[in-house]
């Protein structure tokens, strides 16, 4: 792979050429929204219809399964791999001839783009659409470091899976090993669907030569990469400071609602236009360092006249409405939720460890307004707290929970970090939640050893340890849920959800408590028609606290509930523009 400029002048080549066209790469914004918006209708509409071929209200962990080898949503789950395959590769194509239009100082023809798009779907084979959506779901895991699709951009990991496997030296390990791993497999295929798009030729022999062409040079191009999006986020962070500043000298004192709004506004189109500029710059650095010449197909959807049209400036200008308008809604959304409970997950796990009474007492230390815990049942029949059914990770003893008595387990030492504790019984967790007036929110955690009047059990032990029924219960175990609704209605019951697409699977209990990734402000509006509550877990970086501080939601369950505080009161006292710039920012 040759290389015949030093990296500093192709990454500031790059900026050049990116400043140069930034007119015609707005103009290519709104073509690939439009395309993006048909796209993620369509592949909603697809993923709806065939939950109702199954009858099934949602995807979850039950059922998972059952949707993905049903005859009935089989085709449907195809026909949505196809599409969102297609739309992927029509973003980035679109991309690649812009700059290439750029280059050739010609317009671009959108239209004959989309044509050569729909006429290149012979070339997505059931293999090969197999082979690329294996290649999108690798890009998933290093989305912020590597190319991605808009429609693809809010996919994740859950974080709950990350944080669970990153509680142990060997869990780090893994994944960063990982990590690595798909960091060196994006990078051997970053030039794939650039040469797709160049050379008109099938995924499979683009994934070949991209192979090929990183053989050498691969860590070179890497560093101008990464050098690329450095300065480009430094340009951004540098002009909404100075925005920020000018706004300060304007309005001192912050409390000029209609100047916030507009900075508001600002921070939200710069951010449009530099997310424009760093895909564009990213691929426009690829291309510069193809060795291609005269690809086939390559000055096929350039014309020959250089001024905008007047469709061009008047699609600029609705842009410009939609965004503003979108942005107006989103700001006056924005106001800091002080309602909504800060739930200490497993206690404070900053004070000791998790699920102990060291970890309950720093909750309350931390003014956490409720305190989540979990519990088992025991080889005797009572409840203890503790979240693994595998004692091993904390106790370093290869038992299980079921397998232990509760004088067993309560004589067991747990080690986390720094500190060490013991296991406490149910009762004497509860006993000191009372001392300290900390309300509860129990999870029960079946481990699949329990009776078949595990329900009743349940409930009379919960009387016995004396715990009061304002402390909600919530489980995975959606049949557990409703029966304690149906038998004990007094009870607060909510279900605990990891993972799901669609609807709840019952509206039989009183509260949902679901992980962040699987939170949308539908289910929101759902939840808030049934007049129940909604939960939302784990909750630790600054980005989305700050998110679920201006949302709807009943309670947040964190690790840090001094960070939540500590920015709850910022986002209510601090009206500088200076201090929104960085909360906005993440």
């Amino acid at each position: 792979m040759e290389k015949k400029e030093g990296m500093w002048k192709q990454v500031f080549g790059t900026l050049t050429f990116c400043n140069r066209h930034k007119f015609l790469f707005l103009s290519t914004a709104i073509f690939l929204q439009i395309a993006t918006f048909v796209g993620k209708e369509l592949l909603q509409m697809l993923f709806r219809l065939a939950l109702v071929l199954v009858d099934l209200p949602n995807v979850d962990q039950y059922n998972i399964r059952y949707f993905f080898t049903s005859p009935r949503s089989l085709f449907m789950v195809l026909l949505f791999a196809f599409l969102l395959a297609f739309f992927f590769y029509v973003e980035v194509f679109t991309l690649v001839q812009v700059i290439l239009a750029a280059k050739e100082g010609a317009r671009i023809s959108y239209r004959k783009i989309l044509r050569t798009s729909l006429s290149r779907l012979r070339d997505f084979s059931y293999g090969n659409v197999l082979l690329f959506l294996l290649y999108i779901l690798c890009t998933v895991p290093v989305a912020s470091f590597i190319l991605s699709s808009s429609l693809t951009d809010s996919f994740h990991i859950p974080d709950f899976i990350t944080e669970e496997v990153g509680k142990t030296m060997g869990g780090h390990i893994i994944l960063f090993l990982l990590f690595l791993f798909f960091m060196y497999l994006n990078m051997r295929m970053v030039y794939t669907v650039p040469l797709m798009g160049l050379k008109a030729q099938k995924f499979n022999k683009s994934v070949r030569e991209s192979f090929a062409y990183t053989k050498k040079g691969g860590i070179r191009l890497f560093l101008t990469l990464f050098l690329y999006e450095f300065l480009l986020s430094l340009l951004a962070a540098l002009l909404l400071y100075l925005a920020a500043f000018l706004f300060t000298r304007l309005d001192p004192e912050g409390k000029l609602g209609i100047f916030h709004f507009l900075f508001f506004l600002l921070f939200r189109f710069t951010r449009f236009f530099f997310a424009i500029l760093s895909k564009i710059g990213f691929l426009s650095l690829l291309v510069n360092t193809l060795p291609v010449e005269g690809s086939e197909g390559e000055n096929a959807f350039l014309t020959e006249e250089q001024k905008y049209s007047k469709t061009t400036i008047f699609l600029l200008l609705a842009l410009f409405v939609f965004h503003s308008t979108i942005a107006l809604m989103d700001y006056m959304g924005r106001e800091v939720n002080t309602d909504a409970k800060i739930i200490a997950h497993r206690g404070l796990v900053s004070a000791g460890v998790e699920n102990t009474i060291e970890s309950l007492e720093g909750a309350k230390d931390a003014g956490a307004d409720m305190v989540e815990l979990d519990i088992q049942l025991t080889k005797d029949g009572e409840f203890v707290v503790m979240h693994d059914v595998d004692l091993s990770r904390l106790t370093g003893i290869n038992k299980k929970v079921y397998d232990c008595t509760l004088s067993e387990l309560t004589a067991m030492t747990v080690r986390q970090g720094a500190f060490s504790g013991k296991i406490p019984s149910l009762q004497e967790f509860v006993q000191k939640a009372k001392e300290l007036d900390m309300p509860l929110l129990i999870e029960i955690k079946p481990h699949g050893k329990e009776p078949e009047n595990f329900s009743e059990i349940l409930l009379k032990k919960l009387e016995e340890y004396g715990v009061e029924k304002t402390n909600p219960l919530m489980s995975l175990d959606i049949s557990l849920m409703e029966g304690i609704e149906e038998t004990a209605p007094e009870w607060k019951t909510g279900v605990v959800i990891p993972v799901q697409f669609g609807d709840f699977a019952t509206e039989n209990v009183d509260f949902y408590a679901i992980e962040d990734s699987s939170y949308n402000g539908y289910l929101m509006g759902e939840v808030q028609d049934m007049g129940k509550e909604m939960y939302v877990w784990t909750i630790n970086e600054e980005d989305k606290i700050i998110k679920y501080l201006q949302s709807p939601v009943d309670g947040m369950i964190t690790d840090d509930p001094e960070d939540v505080f500590k920015l709850r009161k910022d986002m209510l006292e601090d009206r500088s523009y200076y201090g929104m710039y960085e909360r906005m920012a993440g």
